[in-house]
């Protein structure tokens, strides 16, 4: 008989965790700082490839209500670049003096991308309102959609739960759609799926776990497959972000 009760018991707590709704926003607070990294690997076939890697900072400058304002700044950047037999490494980190000829000729171009402050203003629900970038440089152009990482739903979700959100980027339409496959007593953890669509064509598959108490996504992965007209890249691309 208590054997009888004890599962009983367990199945009812069983139960009650998977049917645990959690409601995801982003709970910043003025202050608060945040590093983060991004790894972002290209493979455009043909042993031609780009890999950068990301380390920025980023200060919450105000939260009032449902609105928050950030400044971002990238400290470090590391390529690995290989296109038609030509292969540049490049570490921002290193003296002129230490780089080799070909990275001596990429600083110049990134060099700029250091000295660059991100405005951001978004909400809790993560969707970005508003970014810009000073100075404005051609070569910063792009940084500011490195901001958007997930759009969270109005309502609360359990596991099983699935939501979808659109952004255009670069003349690609970005179609995703997530689902809540794990709500821990510490995170929530997302399976997303999508289409890629515009100027290319293409699916994309990732992973996100969310910090819960925060809802800060604490680490993503996207995996990415598009044809632009007939060249097919494979793009990953890693966020771990960390509160400092």
């Amino acid at each position: 008989m208590k054997k009888i009760v004890v599962i009983l018991l367990l199945c009812l707590t069983t139960i009650g965790f998977s049917q645990e709704k959690v409601l995801l926003r982003l709970n910043y607070k003025k202050g608060d700082v945040y590093k983060v990294e991004m790894k972002m690997m290209n493979d455009m076939g043909n042993s031609n490839f780009m890999n950068m890697n990301f380390t920025m900072s980023q200060e919450i400058k105000s939260v009032i209500n449902e609105e928050y304002t950030a400044e971002a700044k990238i400290n470090k950047i590391i390529a690995n670049v290989s296109q038609s037999g030509v292969s540049i490494k490049y570490d921002s980190s290193k003296k002129e003096e230490e780089l080799d000829a070909m990275a001596k000729m990429m600083k110049p171009q990134i060099d700029p991308i250091l000295n660059t402050l991100i405005m951001i203003k978004g909400d809790k629900l993560g969707k970005i309102i508003e970014t810009k970038t000073i100075p404005s440089l051609p070569q910063t152009s792009n940084l500011t959609s490195q901001a958007n990482n997930v759009v969270y739903p109005k309502e609360t979700v359990k596991i099983g739960d699935t939501w979808n959100s659109m952004r255009k980027e670069n003349g690609l339409d970005f179609n995703y759609t997530y689902k809540v496959i794990s709500i821990t007593p510490k995170n929530v953890m997302l399976d997303v799926v999508g289409k890629i669509s515009g100027m290319g064509n293409g699916d994309l598959k990732g992973k996100i776990d969310i910090d819960k108490s925060t809802g800060i996504p604490s680490e993503s992965k996207l995996d990415m497959d598009i044809d632009v007209k007939g060249n097919k890249i494979k793009t990953s691309v890693i966020l771990l972000t960390t509160k400092m």
